[in-house]
């Protein structure tokens, strides 16, 4: 992203035509997502790991967002966000409990929602 768009700056973000907001995803086009932590109770074996992965991204689908990040065979780090438009609070909520309720999975947490782009 260009230096002279300050994400911050109200009146950078409006001095911006709706069509270079949009390629931008600011403004009114800003789009929500969060970012899901966890540690595992037991280092996974290969095959538990890939069942588990598979399980989230099934679940994530089912409500209509996608995950992307790190997962190691003792923690994940992901970042959630929509297909298109925002995570709204009850697909988030949805997905930390699916999570947090896995057997596998000894803690889990969810940050508020942020800017799925920018993080911040």
């Amino acid at each position: 992203m260009k230096r002279w768009i300050d994400r911050c700056s109200n009146t950078r973000t409006h001095r911006l035509n709706p069509r270079q907001r949009k390629k931008y995803r600011l403004g009114e086009f800003q789009e929500l997502g969060f970012i899901l932590t966890g540690t595992f109770k037991a280092s996974l074996e290969h095959e538990a790991f890939e069942a588990y992965v598979d399980e989230m991204l099934a679940e994530a689908t089912r409500l209509g967002v996608q995950c992307g990040g790190s997962f190691g065979l003792d923690e994940f780090e992901c970042l959630i966000a929509p297909f298109k438009g925002s995570v709204t609070e009850e697909q988030r909520a949805a997905l930390t409990a699916f999570v947090s309720q896995h057997a596998l999975v000894a803690s889990c947490e969810a940050t508020a929602l942020i800017d799925a782009w920018y993080r911040n």
